[in-house]
């Protein structure tokens, strides 16, 4: 039997919010080891009352009305494939120079018209600098680190493990 588990990504930082008001951040853990984490989403495409967001093992799971949903995203997902806690993410490859498949606001765009359920994974990951990065990991350029994780040939999901697990790492995309 598993024991899940939810503790706060920064000490003194408990705030768990409601349904539109904005809480820490909080990691899930297994038995002790991290395996998700959840946070209020305050990005402007986002509807009032789905703003909690969760990642992990489901990937980034966004539009959920309290945080306890959006846990129980990572929660089944976990359980429906329990995985080993993961190594630090291996290094990312040599940027790419070739052009880029979209533009920043071209991604921007696509996210709000599609929505971030249906959109690409550049204007899903556009999404997630123009909204919870800076949040995430600190002062960052988003445009900047969007443009180095897609020279660098990041997924979404990739860029959403980085923040949780160096964010020093993030900020050097921006150079890319």
């Amino acid at each position: 039997m598993n024991a899940f588990t939810r503790t706060p990504r920064h000490p003194d930082f408990t705030e768990l919010g409601s349904e539109n008001t904005p809480g820490d951040d909080f990691l899930l853990c297994v038995d002790g080891t991290e395996f998700a984490n959840t946070y209020y989403c305050s990005a402007g495409y986002v509807r009032d009352g789905e703003r909690w967001a969760s990642d992990g093992p489901a990937g980034l799971s966004l539009g959920h009305r309290t945080r306890e949903d959006a846990e129980q995203a990572q929660i089944d997902a976990y359980l429906a494939n329990p995985i080993p806690p993961s190594p630090r993410p291996a290094p990312a490859p040599e940027p790419d120079l070739a052009p880029l498949p979209m533009t920043w606001e071209q991604a921007l765009a696509e996210a709000t018209e599609r929505g971030v359920a249906r959109c690409s994974d550049p204007a899903l990951m556009a999404s997630l600098c123009d909204g919870p990065l800076q949040t995430l990991v600190g002062a960052v350029a988003p445009q900047l680190v969007w443009e180095g994780a897609q020279k660098s040939g990041l997924t979404s999901k990739d860029l959403a493990r980085l923040c949780n697990t160096d964010p020093i790492a993030v900020g050097e995309l921006m150079w890319l």
